[in-house]
């Protein structure tokens, strides 16, 4: 007979451990009584990168089922909207690149674009072709309006964010 788990302990902080317990409160019972006991155990020694972390668009609902306001994880980690991933010089060294948006075309399970596509391959990329987003992202549009309610969006998106920052903000919630 198996004894029920009681307690997980995350070895590393960052952004990655810290998300990881939030998850696992958010999921779980974290009460003292009969509930799971999350320790996180970081090192004060390591220092950041500093480089900024990317995330897919999942981490909305993450950040949302962690209980955390996108307001205030905007403000507090410096984040902005992240609507894709540009590839710059991706084939050649002649400054083309390849954009993968996060918002998927319109009727992208009911048919095939890319045939529709092929006789412009020359003129428009993909992206630009079928979806909004790379143009969005272009122009430096956001992929929402600020009366537009927390976590909803017009086009989809991810984040940019000081991992550091977050690590910070979330382990002070806490």
């Amino acid at each position: 007979m198996h004894k029920p788990l009681k307690k997980i302990v995350i070895v590393g902080g960052g952004s990655a451990g810290w998300l990881t317990a939030g998850i696992i409160a958010a999921e779980h019972s974290t009460d003292a009584v009969s509930g799971i006991e999350v320790t996180l155990v970081e090192s004060a020694d390591v220092p950041t990168i500093g480089v900024g972390e990317g995330t897919w668009p999942t981490m909305r609902s993450t950040l949302k089922k962690m209980g955390i306001s996108e307001t205030d994880f905007l403000l507090e980690c410096d984040a902005s909207f992240k609507q894709g991933t540009k590839f710059i010089n991706w084939q050649t060294n002649t400054n083309e690149y390849y954009y993968h948006p996060f918002t998927l075309p319109r009727g992208f399970n009911e048919t095939n674009l890319a045939p529709f596509w092929q006789p412009f391959r020359d003129k428009i990329s993909f992206a630009d072709a079928v979806c909004m987003q790379s143009h969005l992202g272009e122009h430096d549009y956001a992929p929402k309006q600020i009366s537009t309610a927390e976590y909803d969006f017009s086009a989809n998106y991810g984040y940019h964010l000081d991992a550091g920052k977050f690590a910070f903000f979330y382990k002070n919630m806490v």
